[in-house]
């Protein structure tokens, strides 16, 4: 069974790091089987693409800022930014609050964190793949030192008293009036526009 142009859209994407996105030309090569002009599937990535938009699974850009559909011309895809609780301690992922990174850091000490956090995940990775477990031992130690020193685990980095809701399904912790709203905006915002048919 060939695979579906969404699906492999979303694929490309979960094997992307966070904020990186893809050329539709990614998807058609993706999609092409062996000696097959991999162009012929440009309208239907283009297409399926619009498709993700709508469903708030995605976003589409040109020159780095979002674009609704139809486009012309050139378009690059990623993953939609996550929602930010209103005040800024969250990240919400799948209906999950994530500890945002502490706000005081400098860029460049948070760049080097981020930059360590993401050497840690591939060691991770390569460690499970090669089945080595000192090394994957030694990858996630890591891996919670950075989120640490983040400010996304250990201590709560504000100082109000409010309690840590990490890892909370959003419906069950004191945002979920917000979230609903918020969701219900997006899920709103979507038009039926019909899918592009032009090619990059």
């Amino acid at each position: 069974m060939r695979p579906r142009p969404q699906r492999t859209i979303l694929r490309l994407l979960r094997e992307r790091e966070e904020g990186a996105s893809i050329c539709p030309s990614e998807a058609a090569r993706a999609l092409a089987r062996e000696g097959e002009d991999w162009r012929v599937h440009m309208d239907a990535v283009r297409d399926a693409a619009a498709v993700l938009a709508e469903a708030a699974l995605v976003e589409v850009t040109q020159r780095g800022a979002r674009v609704a559909p139809p486009w012309r011309g050139p378009i690059r895809i990623r993953r939609p930014a996550p929602l930010v609780t209103p005040d800024g301690r969250y990240l919400v992922v799948r209906g999950r609050l994530w500890r945002h990174a502490r706000p005081d850091l400098a860029p460049e000490e948070r760049d080097a964190l981020v930059a360590t956090l993401m050497t840690a995940r591939r060691d991770v990775a390569r460690a499970k793949k090669m089945n080595d477990e000192a090394l994957l031992v030694s990858a996630r130690r890591r891996v919670h030192a950075a989120k640490v020193a983040l400010g996304e685990r250990g201590p709560v980095w504000w100082t109000d008293g409010a309690p840590d809701e990490n890892r909370r399904r959003v419906e069950n912790t004191r945002y979920a009036r917000w979230y609903a709203e918020r969701t219900a905006i997006r899920a709103g915002s979507s038009t039926s526009r019909a899918p592009s048919r032009n090619r990059e």
